[in-house]
């Protein structure tokens, strides 16, 4: 994979768990792989995500390995 890509991996269709540390279980995982993160943006997620089955509305979070261990919620809904 170039150094210019990265892979974002949607975890969909489950449920956040808030037994002890907050996870993320059930659910489909799709992994879409080598999106230039230099021409990459939030639309860019966005038109990801509803692709994966994300419907208007629906809330996204990120969380990025190795940095954080917290979901974080994108600023807007898909």
């Amino acid at each position: 994979m170039d150094a210019r890509c990265v892979s974002i991996i949607f975890h969909h269709s489950g449920a956040f768990s808030k037994e002890g540390d907050l996870t993320y279980e059930g659910g489909q995982i799709s992994i879409i792989r080598d999106v230039d993160k230099d021409l990459m943006s939030y639309f860019h997620v966005v038109e990801l995500a509803k692709k994966v089955g994300y419907k208007d509305g629906d809330s996204l979070y990120y969380l990025i390995p190795g940095r954080s261990k917290k979901f974080c919620p994108v600023m807007c809904q898909v």
